[in-house]
């Protein structure tokens, strides 16, 4: 929450983040696999409890003077930040076999049903990598807007973009991104989201490429390197 109140302290239009499930199934914001970065040893997201999460201090691996925040809620995000800015909000989808999709499944729809209770559907698009999850999204409600991720550039050719065609975006890593890509979605009506500029050279680098939304774990550095004149 700290990291997020911070960004929106700066001229951002977003901000992004990683839903994952707890063990008894509530919708936490946690990017890591793991949770040893937060005192949880080897122990994975899905395998304590919620209550369990928030009982781990988030803040202090950092700097002391985060000391004591918290592993947030789904729920509490959106309650906090929904009618204030926009929220790309990833599902992540790790685990394989019948019990991990089921549990995505799961999740996925738990997520779309908070969107759509508080009435954010117009300030929130789902993200992943995996197309099941976001055609799980639309089956649950048509007016979320959902986003595949990409770590490489998909084949070109009618058959690809007509499978794209749901999506309201692609969000394609940096290092995967090319003008001729962009150029190409575009033309299909798809916007361009790009992860993740933390450097000048890729920041400057997409923002050539003509990608319409950059992600940073650096806001303010890039709010004020893109302002600045060339």
């Amino acid at each position: 929450m700290a990291a997020f109140d911070e960004a929106l302290g700066t001229p951002i239009d977003g901000i992004e983040l990683d839903v994952q499930a707890s063990r008894d199934g509530i919708p936490v914001i946690f990017h890591d696999r793991s949770l040893h970065k937060v005192g949880g040893g080897t122990s994975l997201v899905g395998s304590l409890t919620a209550r369990e999460l928030r009982a781990l201090d988030a803040g202090a691996w950092l700097d002391a003077r985060f000391a004591g925040e918290r592993i947030p809620t789904l729920d509490e995000v959106l309650d906090r930040y929904g009618a204030r800015t926009l929220l790309l909000v990833e599902i992540k989808a790790r685990e394989p076999g019948s019990r991990g999709a089921a549990r995505a499944d799961e999740l996925t729809r738990v997520t779309v049903r908070a969107v759509v209770e508080r009435g954010l559907a117009a300030s929130v698009q789902i993200l992943s990598f995996d197309e099941r999850v976001l055609a799980t999204v639309r089956e649950t409600a048509e007016s979320v807007r959902t986003v595949l991720n990409l770590a490489r550039l998909p084949r070109g050719g009618a058959a690809t973009w007509e499978r794209l065609a749901p999506l309201s975006a692609l969000s394609v890593d940096v290092r995967a991104l090319t003008p001729r890509f962009v150029r190409e979605a575009h033309d299909h009506g798809k916007p361009v989201f790009t992860y993740t500029c933390n450097t000048a050279r890729t920041a400057l680098g997409a923002a050539r490429a003509g990608a319409d939304g950059l992600m940073s774990d650096r806001p303010a550095w890039l709010t004020d390197l893109l302002a600045a004149p060339k």
